[in-house]
């Protein structure tokens, strides 16, 4: 893998940038978006706002099921 992918896929920011972007083009609230992907809204809320971690590998599934995209997209990559 790249440096340059390797920095975007552990850069949170686009991670909590492209969930909401993801969520809210879904239609979803954050409450909704938990009930879904089995988490508290102020999960949602924290990944969304970056202030932690992101979701762990728990999650990142269930979130790109819900939201119908792959693991690739909730990072912003496209695929090749």
């Amino acid at each position: 893998m790249n440096a340059i992918l390797e920095q975007k896929l552990t850069n949170p920011i686009d991670l909590g940038f492209h969930l909401k972007k993801l969520r809210e083009q879904k239609g979803l609230t954050q409450v909704e978006m938990a009930r879904l992907v089995g988490c508290a809204q102020n999960t949602i809320a924290e990944w969304e706002k970056r202030a932690g971690r992101g979701p762990g590998k728990k999650f990142l599934g269930k979130i790109a099921q819900v939201l119908d995209v792959s693991i690739d997209n909730l990072f912003g990559l496209k695929k090749v």
